[in-house]
């Protein structure tokens, strides 16, 4: 069995699930997080996408991440960008709530 390898890409999208599930379910963050507009929301977790795939990009062309591929172009980066809105996107909306951020959204919901 070989191991597993670490893509670029693949640590990208890692992130980006872990900064979903942690905005659905890291107590004081989530809670927060919840109380937001949608497009606040939105927002953060687009900039938040933009620093990961940066972040990532720079570290793979200089050397700290090792890339068999070797340098990420400008397409590469967007497309790592484009998977990794999808994966955070798309793990937050199939993440169970968690009651107290229920309780966040119908409050927010009433007073909006």
């Amino acid at each position: 069995m070989q191991p597993i390898e670490f893509t670029p890409e693949m640590i990208i999208n890692v992130i980006a699930v872990i900064a979903s599930l942690l905005a659905s379910y890291f107590p004081a963050l989530s809670t927060w997080f919840a109380g937001l507009r949608s497009e606040v929301k939105s927002g953060i977790m687009l900039i938040g996408m933009v620093i990961v795939t940066g972040t990532i990009v720079l570290l793979v062309n200089m050397g700290l991440i090792p890339s068999t591929a070797g340098p990420i172009t400008l397409a590469q980066a967007v497309y790592a960008f484009i998977q990794a809105l999808i994966f955070n996107a798309g793990t937050y909306i199939v993440s169970p709530q968690t009651s107290k951020v229920k309780q966040v959204k119908a409050t927010r919901n009433l007073a909006g």
